[in-house]
C-alpha cells in the first residue's frame, strides 16, 4: 500500500506540456506590463488568488481528515498534501505583486495618502513595511504547517504511531484556527484594501469558503483521473464520490449564504463606501458575470447535487467541478478587477486569459512532481467504517461507477 505506484501517463504528458506553457503564458504577461502595468497587476492578483486558494482549502481538507477522518477524506488525502506544498511556488510567484504594490494598492501611494482622512487613518496597519511583514509571517505559518503535517503523514505510514496521529489532529485543531485568522486577515491585505474605504466583516470568511470549495473541485476531478490506478482502483467506491458530492454540495450552499449576506447587509445599510463595492460590479460586464455566478455557482449545481446518482457517477460529478472550478475564477475576477481606472478591452482580455494559464502552468507541474513523489493512499488513522454500503454494486456501472472514463 505504502509503495509509491508510478502516476498514468496522461499526468506525466501534462507536466511537459504545462510547465513550457506556463512560462509562455508568464512571459505573455511580461509584455502586457509593458504596454499596461495596471491590466497586468490586476490580471496577475486575480490569478494568483486563484491557485492560492485551491493550494490553502488543499491544507484545510487535510487539517479536517485529521479531525474527523473518513473514506472520504482518505481517498483524496494524498492529492490534497501535495496541492498544500505548493505553498513555497505561490510564495515566490507572488513577487511581481510586492514588487508593483504602489500601482495595485492606493494606501502604498504617499500621495493619495495625504489627500485622505481615512488613508491616513489606516496608515499605522496600512504601509508597506508591516503589510510585507504579514505576508511573509502568513506563509511561514502556512508553509510550517503544510509541511509538517505532509511529512508527519509519511512518517505514520512507517510506523502507524498513535503518538503521531494525536500529535497531527491536535496541530490541524490549531492550524483551522490560525488559518482562518491569517487568511481574514490575508484577504484585507490583498483584496478588500485595494478599496481602503470598504470594509466588511465577513469578507475573510467569503474566502475561507471559497478556498474549501475550490480546492474540493480539483480534488474531486484529480480523483477522477487517477480512480482507475491502484492502490485507489481498490479503495475509491460510490459511497466515497456520494459523500464528496454531499461535501460539495455544503460548500456550494455555504458559498451562497455567505455571500448572500455581505450583500443583504450592505443594501440594508446603504452607507456609501460600502455600496459603492458593489456599484462597481453591477454595471456591465461584470453585472453580468454577477448574474452569471448566482446561475451557475449557485443554483445550477445545487440543483444538480441533489440528484444522488449524480453524485454517484464519477465521471458526472467531475464535469459539474470543472463548470464550478470555472466560476471560482469569474468569482475572483469579479472581487479584485472592477477596482481602479478603466482598462482598453483589448489589454483586459488577453491578460486575464495569460494570468491564469501562466500561473496555472507551473502550479500543475510543481503539483504533478509532488504527487509523484508520494503513495496515492495513506495509512488510514481510524477506524475503517463498515464497508457493506461502500461495496454496494451499482447494477449499471459496477462497483465503481465509470471509473475509468476521464473527465476531459
Amino acid at each position: 500500500m505504502n509503495d509509491i505506484e508510478p502516476l498514468p501517463p496522461d499526468f506525466i504528458r501534462i507536466r511537459r506540456i504545462a510547465l513550457p506553457t506556463g512560462v509562455v503564458a508568464l512571459a505573455l504577461c511580461g509584455l502586457g506590463w509593458m504596454f499596461s502595468a495596471q491590466a497586468f497587476y490586476r490580471a496577475y492578483l486575480f490569478a494568483w488568488l486563484f491557485y492560492l486558494g485551491i493550494t490553502l482549502g488543499s491544507m484545510a481538507w487535510v487539517m479536517i481528515h485529521h479531525l474527523v477522518g473518513g473514506g472520504w477524506g482518505r481517498a483524496i488525502q494524498r492529492i490534497a498534501e501535495a496541492a498544500s506544498l505548493n505553498l513555497p511556488l505561490l510564495l515566490l510567484l507572488f513577487m511581481p505583486i510586492l514588487f508593483g504594490v504602489h500601482a495595485i494598492y492606493p494606501w502604498a501611494d504617499p500621495l493619495r495618502v495625504a489627500h485622505d482622512a481615512i488613508l491616513r487613518h489606516k496608515a499605522p496597519y496600512l504601509n508597506l513595511g508591516f503589510w510585507t511583514v504579514r505576508l511573509f509571517v502568513y506563509f511561514l505559518i502556512w508553509i510550517g504547517l503544510s509541511a509538517w503535517l505532509a511529512k508527519a503523514s509519511r512518517q505514520y505510514d512507517t510506523t502507524r504511531s498513535t503518538s503521531i496521529s494525536l500529535w497531527m489532529r491536535r496541530a490541524s485543531a490549531g492550524g483551522l484556527v490560525l488559518y482562518v485568522l491569517t487568511m481574514s486577515l490575508a484577504g484585507v491585505d490583498w483584496i478588500m484594501s485595494r478599496e481602503p474605504h470598504y470594509y466588511s466583516t465577513i469578507f475573510g470568511f467569503i474566502l475561507v469558503v471559497g478556498h474549501a470549495l475550490s480546492a474540493l473541485l480539483v480534488l474531486i476531478i484529480v480523483l477522477t483521473f487517477l480512480i482507475g490506478r491502484e492502490p485507489l482502483r481498490s479503495y475509491v467506491t460510490l459511497a466515497h464520490y456520494n459523500d464528496l458530492g454531499n461535501l460539495l454540495l455544503t460548500c456550494v450552499i455555504l458559498w451562497a449564504y455567505v455571500a448572500f449576506a455581505q450583500y443583504l447587509i450592505t443594501w440594508s445599510g446603504t452607507i456609501r463606501e460600502e455600496v459603492k463595492w458593489y456599484y462597481l460590479r453591477s454595471k456591465g460586464i461584470y453585472g453580468f458575470l454577477a448574474a452569471m455566478m448566482i446561475l451557475l455557482h449557485f443554483f445550477v449545481p445545487f440543483l444538480l447535487l441533489l440528484i444522488k446518482d449524480v453524485k454517484r457517477r464519477p465521471v458526472w460529478l467531475a464535469w459539474i467541478c470543472t463548470g464550478l472550478l470555472f466560476m471560482r475564477l469569474i468569482d475572483l475576477y469579479w472581487m479584485v478587477v472592477p477596482t481602479g481606472e478603466p482598462i482598453t478591452t483589448l489589454n483586459r482580455l488577453w491578460l486575464n486569459i495569460a494570468a491564469p494559464i501562466g500561473i496555472g502552468g507551473v502550479w500543475l507541474s510543481s503539483f504533478i512532481w509532488h504527487l509523484a513523489r508520494r503513495p496515492l493512499l495513506a495509512v488510514s488513522e481510524h477506524a475503517e467504517p463498515s464497508t457493506a454500503m461502500e461495496n454496494k454494486q451499482d447494477p449499471e456501472t459496477g462497483p465503481h461507477g465509470e471509473r475509468h472514463a476521464h473527465p476531459a
